[in-house]
C-alpha cells in the first residue's frame, strides 16, 4: 500500500511537472492574446484610434485601410467585462487617443427575451469561459477570477498546442495591427443562413439585472474615454439581408434610446449604425453576421470617412 502510494505521488509530481514545463513553453509562444496586448503597450503614445470589441470588429476593420495610429485590439468572442478592463488598464495612459470603437450588437439586447434557444447555441454557451479566463490573465494581465489559476494546457480550448509547430506570424493570427481576415473562398455554401439573430419575444420583461450590467460596463467605457478627451464611437456593423429580416424593429429601438441614455451622461458618445446600409453585397459577407476581407476593406475606409464627419471633442 505503501509502494502504491508512494508510486502514485511520483507519477502525480512528474505529471505536474510537465504539465508546468508546457505552460511556461506556451507563454514563450506568440498569439493573438500577448501580440495585442504588447503592441498597445508599445505603442502607447502613437495610437489615435483603438478598436475593442469581438469578432464583429476584429474581422470587419482593417487598420491599414485606417488613418495612421489604428490599432485592432478586438478578438473574437470576447465578453463584454474584458473589454471594459483593457479599457481600463490602457485608456487613461494613452495621451495621442482620439477615438475608441466599441461594437453595438443586436444579439447584446436580448436580455433573457429568447423564448427557444436552438440546441446549436445552448452546446456555444459558456464553452470558453475557462478559456477567456485563462488567456486574458495569462497574456494580458486581465483577472476575473481572484482566487485561482486557470492553465492554459488544463482549461483552455483553443488548440494552443499547434503554436509549437507553426511560425511567430501564425501562432499570432492577426496581421501586424490586429486584422484577422475572413476570406471568401472559404465561405460555407450555406453561408446565408449563419449567425442570423435569434428570435425575441418583447411581451417577455428584459432581464433588469441584465441590462444595468451592460448599461454600466459601458458607462464606465464612456466615462473612461470622456476624461481622457476621447471620442467614443459605438457601432453596429452590417448584417445581411437573412439577418435584417430576422431583427425586430422595436429591439432596434431600445438600442437607438440605449445610446441616447449614455449621451445624456457623456456627448462623447457617438452612434453609427450601418446594419442595413445598401452599400454592401453579397461578397462583402463571410456569413449573415461578420465581413468577409472585401467587406472589411469596405467598411474600414466608410468608418474612417464617417469618423472625420464626427464633431471634434469639447
Amino acid at each position: 500500500m505503501k509502494r502504491f502510494i508512494r508510486n502514485t505521488c511520483l507519477i502525480s509530481l512528474i505529471i505536474l511537472a510537465v504539465i508546468i514545463i508546457i505552460e511556461f513553453a506556451l507563454f514563450l509562444r506568440p498569439n493573438t492574446y500577448s501580440y495585442k496586448s504588447e503592441y498597445v503597450n508599445n505603442h502607447i503614445d502613437d495610437l489615435h484610434t483603438l478598436l475593442f470589441g469581438n469578432s464583429h470588429i476584429e474581422r470587419a476593420l482593417i487598420p491599414d485601410s485606417m488613418d495612421k495610429g489604428t490599432f485592432n485590439l478586438a478578438i473574437s468572442g470576447r465578453p463584454l467585462i474584458y473589454d471594459i478592463e483593457l479599457a481600463k488598464m490602457f485608456i487613461p495612459k494613452m495621451k495621442s487617443l482620439d477615438n475608441v470603437v466599441m461594437p453595438l450588437d443586436y444579439s447584446l439586447f436580448y436580455f433573457d427575451r429568447i423564448p427557444f434557444i436552438p440546441e446549436t447555441e445552448q452546446k456555444g454557451v459558456g464553452l470558453l469561459d475557462d478559456t477567456y479566463k485563462c488567456m486574458y490573465y495569462k497574456y494580458m494581465g486581465i483577472r476575473v477570477d481572484r482566487f485561482w489559476y486557470w492553465s492554459e494546457v488544463l482549461n483552455s480550448k483553443l488548440n494552443y498546442f499547434t503554436r509549437f509547430f507553426i511560425s511567430d506570424e501564425e501562432a499570432r493570427e492577426c496581421d501586424s495591427l490586429g486584422y484577422i481576415q475572413n476570406e471568401l473562398k472559404t465561405r460555407d455554401h450555406a453561408w446565408q443562413y449563419h449567425q442570423t439573430p435569434l428570435k425575441v419575444d418583447l411581451s417577455k420583461p428584459k432581464n433588469k439585472d441584465t441590462y444595468n450590467m451592460v448599461y454600466n460596463y459601458y458607462t464606465t467605457l464612456s466615462d473612461l474615454t470622456y476624461r481622457q478627451h476621447t471620442r467614443l464611437i459605438l457601432i453596429s456593423t452590417p448584417m445581411f439581408k437573412t439577418s435584417q429580416v430576422e431583427m425586430i424593429p422595436e429591439l432596434r429601438d431600445e438600442m437607438r434610446a440605449f445610446v441616447a441614455q449614455l449621451r445624456l451622461k457623456n456627448p462623447n458618445v457617438y452612434y453609427l449604425d450601418y446594419t442595413d446600409d445598401p452599400r454592401f453585397e453579397d461578397h462583402d459577407f463571410f456569413d449573415s453576421s461578420h465581413m468577409s476581407e472585401y467587406g472589411a476593406a469596405k467598411l474600414s475606409k466608410i468608418l474612417n470617412r464617417d469618423i472625420k464627419e464626427l464633431p471634434a471633442f469639447q
